[in-house]
Formats: C-alpha cells, sequence, structure tokens
C-alpha cells in the first residue's frame, strides 16, 4: 500500500466499530479488519454472532438505544475521536 493510499485508509491507531456486526455483510468485513491492524469491536442486537469471529470483541448493544449506547462508549472506548464506526 503505497503511503498516500495507507494515510487515507489506515486503521492503525484507531478502532473500528461495526454495527450489526453477528451476521451478512456486516460479519464479513469484520473479519477482514483484524489484519488492517486495528482493534475491532463488533455491535449487534443479537446475543451472540451467527458464527464465530476471531480477534473482535463483540458487544450485544442495540445503537438505536442512547442509553445503553453511550454507555458502552465509555466504558469500553477510550477515545471516540479515534475510531472509525461503520453503522448500518
Amino acid at each position: 500500500m503505497s503511503s498516500y493510499t495507507e494515510k487515507l485508509f489506515s486503521l492503525r491507531g484507531k478502532v473500528a466499530i461495526v454495527s450489526g456486526a453477528s451476521r451478512g455483510i456486516e460479519a464479513s468485513i469484520i473479519r477482514g479488519l483484524p489484519n488492517a491492524v486495528a482493534p475491532v469491536m463488533g455491535l449487534a442486537r443479537a446475543h451472540e454472532p451467527e458464527q464465530e469471529l476471531p480477534e473482535v470483541d463483540y458487544r450485544q448493544c442495540d445503537i438505536l438505544a442512547v442509553k445503553p449506547f453511550g454507555k458502552l462508549c465509555k466504558k469500553h472506548i477510550v477515545n471516540l475521536a479515534k475510531s472509525i464506526f461503520w453503522l448500518t
């Protein structure tokens, strides 16, 4: 990857947060993110993902429930400014 491309798309020093991570396209995306040198947190309403998601910190959370989502963010995501969100 060129340095320009890496500056644009690198996840180094960030946390990748993916909602809808329990299945479908989001689960496929989240499986590749640990290779992007970033810690990965997967969020979904399901208590557990349909398939195993190695190297992913999976959390059951409805992102539309403002208080529980905010509480989860405060507890587990140290620096929101350095986070990348995929909200689906």
